[in-house]
């Protein structure tokens, strides 16, 4: 739940609160409005959870995030909200991105799509070349959570059958297409896992997001690209975020063959395929469940990817 005293001690005019759609993880969203002035809150809630470590993780991701806006900030780099700050370690504040004054936070169709693709991907390009931030938070690296929650999990639990369960499980719920490149990635688990290679640690030299999806970019016609949620930001491999983002963009059925010859890195695509499946299986927070099917949807569309480019 929204901690509306700590707002009130920020903003001494009455200020209004409006639920927004927001992101798997365990926060609490809201677009507040003061003085004419649209904000978005991210808060964490420590009632939400049960276990001392994952509460205390929530809040380091948390201050992790702002550190990282008050770097990019400081790097030059343009495509982050214009307003950020934090509220003790509980409630990040941003610039707020409403739809009703322009904001895309899914590509727009028409002429508009393919200068959104443009122009996130010139902003993921961008962000590549950014230097690295200290980092100083007890969090394991996300290039290693990738791995050790993906393909090193799957290669030691009973030959894939749990995320074979669960893909029969919600298999009806996608597309035909999807359901059939699902159908043959779940053949393919065994032999995916055992066979994954994790690259060396030097070839993770780019900047990177690390969760560049759609619902995690806002883009307006006049302002540009706006990126947001970084808890996962740090070193990647060169092209990851690009590679998320039209993975992204070709689940939600845009044609991205144009681009995947320059913006897709095979080796993260991969990763990324170990890392859905993994989760796929993990509790959800309730409410949240439709998560899983995304990931079994991410992960089937990265797979088309890869055979269709292979091909």
């Amino acid at each position: 739940m929204i901690d509306k005293e700590l707002l009130a001690q920020r903003f001494e005019k009455e200020f209004a609160l409006r639920d927004t759609p927001g992101g798997h993880m365990a926060y609490d969203y809201a677009l507040l409005e003061h003085e004419g002035e649209p904000y978005f809150i991210k808060h964490h809630d420590s009632a939400t959870f049960t276990d001392p470590e994952r509460e205390t993780h929530s809040r380091l991701y948390l201050s992790k995030e702002s550190a990282t806006y008050d770097h990019l900030h400081e790097q030059g780099f343009v495509s982050i909200p214009r307003h950020h700050e934090l509220l003790g370690d509980t409630t990040l504040l941003l610039e707020g991105l409403p739809p009703e004054q322009g904001w895309y936070w899914r590509a727009p169709t028409g002429n508009s799509t393919h200068d959104y693709i443009q122009d996130v991907l010139a902003s993921l390009a961008t962000l590549e070349t950014i230097g690295q931030p200290e980092n100083c938070y007890p969090i394991t690296p996300t290039y290693l959570s990738f791995n050790e929650e993906g393909w090193s999990t799957l290669r030691f639990m009973d030959n894939g059958d749990h995320v074979r369960q669960k893909i029969r499980e919600i298999r009806h719920q996608l597309h035909t297409k999807t359901a059939e490149a699902v159908d043959e990635l779940g053949k393919q688990i065994e032999v995916l896992a055992m066979h994954f290679t994790q690259p060396h640690t030097s070839c993770f030299t780019a900047f990177a997001h690390h969760d560049a999806r759609q619902t995690n970019i806002a883009w307006h016609p006049e302002h540009g690209t706006r990126i947001v949620d970084w808890s996962w930001a740090g070193a990647g491999l060169p092209k990851s975020d690009s590679t998320s983002f039209l993975i992204d963009l070709a689940k939600s059925g845009v044609d991205v063959n144009d681009y995947l010859d320059e913006y897709f890195n095979p080796d993260h695509a991969m990763t990324l395929i170990g890392f859905w499946l993994g989760h796929s299986i993990w509790p959800t927070r309730p409410g949240n469940e439709s998560v899983r099917l995304h990931q079994i949807a991410s992960a089937a569309t990265a797979y088309q990817l890869l055979v269709e480019r292979a091909a």
